[in-house]
């Protein structure tokens, strides 16, 4: 529509029957175009137009589905050629890349660029497995993990803002929506230890059980990590509620539990870098070991949402026709994070 400004708008739907997932599509594409217009209209001339409104289906009005409501702008080519399978040839039928590619674009993107909009660089180690099909969530995940050598490299120019690095695994119902619950045990380190509550050297990490929540973070007191001790995790859901529980050498070391905000639908890592008035270094690459994904309902396609990108696995399978899956390792690569980039070792 073209107003008496000579503005335009344009109501944009995702395709009925053509799209596979209509809501981590239009939620992407907002918080997308949301966040590039902030960074960039005042540096960099990025034609982006501005969202006047966008809705999910639950909120759509007469059942018409998730949709944005945005100025329009003369552009050129189109986001269906970036995603094209290479190599089809003219008269073919399109085709697009594979699923777990395109669900990864829709959902990672925006959970970085949050993470990064609260000045934390997030590394791209990641794999990240969801959301199971149909009614299906995650009830159960645990895995085990060595901790790396801790970062090299680091420094910090105002001990009244230092410097940490994180390690985790956490599950969430969301893909990385800053107000809903992120359940994620985790491994900190800084060179101030005690800055961060730890007693642990600079040479050691710290874990603790630990929740984000809209309202703040919620977390047991840090636990010292001996260097080459694995630590096992646990997340799983009960009553309601979901417990973290958090063990070395057979013992519990710390253990959490918070209301479940809504089903558990995504499970992802991360390394995450709080550059405060210095640097990160580099952190080695580590292994996460027998990570095992429990499902309230069979799902026998799990494994082709499972996206992965700076890490390997060895292959993420099912012995009980979908309820639950297994891989028995996933392979982080060590990161450099002042240049952000990924080292294969």
């Amino acid at each position: 529509m073209k107003f008496t400004n000579n503005r335009g708008a344009v109501i944009r739907f995702p395709l009925p029957g053509a799209v596979m997932f209509p809501e981590e599509k239009v939620r992407s594409e907002a918080s997308i175009m949301q966040y590039v217009l902030e960074k960039t209209s005042n540096k960099i001339p990025i034609p982006v137009p501005s969202i006047v409104r966008w809705v999910e289906a639950k909120e759509s009005p007469s059942d018409l589905g998730p949709f944005i409501i945005m100025n329009y702008i003369h552009h050129m080519g189109s986001m269906g050629d970036l995603l094209e399978m290479p190599g089809r040839q003219r008269g073919q039928p399109p085709v697009l890349l594979r699923s777990s590619k395109m669900r990864y674009s829709y959902t990672l993107v925006p959970l970085i660029s949050a993470m990064q909009e609260m000045a934390i660089d997030a590394d791209t180690c990641l794999f990240y497995p969801g959301p199971p099909s149909g009614n299906s969530a995650i009830t159960k995940a645990t895995e085990s993990i060595v901790p790396p050598t801790v970062p090299s490299g680091a420094k910090v120019s105002n001990t009244e803002d230092e410097v940490w690095v994180s390690v985790w695994v956490g599950a969430s119902s969301t893909a990385g929506d800053e107000n809903a619950n992120l359940y994620q045990p985790i491994f900190n380190w800084s060179l101030n230890q005690e800055s961060q509550g730890c007693s642990a050297s600079s040479d050691e990490w710290c874990v603790a059980a630990s929740t984000y929540t809209p309202s703040g973070q919620l977390g047991q007191p840090y636990v010292t990590v001996p260097k080459n001790t694995a630590v096992d995790f646990e997340i799983v859901v009960e009553n309601k509620k979901v417990v973290q529980t958090v063990t070395m050498d057979g013992k519990v070391v710390s253990k959490e539990s918070d209301a479940l905000n809504s089903p558990l639908k995504y499970l992802y890592s991360s390394n995450e870098c709080y550059t405060g008035s210095g640097n990160c270094g580099s952190l080695a690459g580590y292994y996460i070991n027998n990570l095992t994904v429990t499902l309230s309902e069979a799902d026998t396609k799990f494994d082709q949402v499972m996206a992965l990108d700076g890490v390997t696995d060895d292959g993420f399978t099912t012995s009980d026709g979908g309820l639950t899956w297994h891989t028995e390792w996933v392979k982080v690569e060590s990161v450099n994070f002042d240049s952000n980039s990924v080292e294969s070792a």
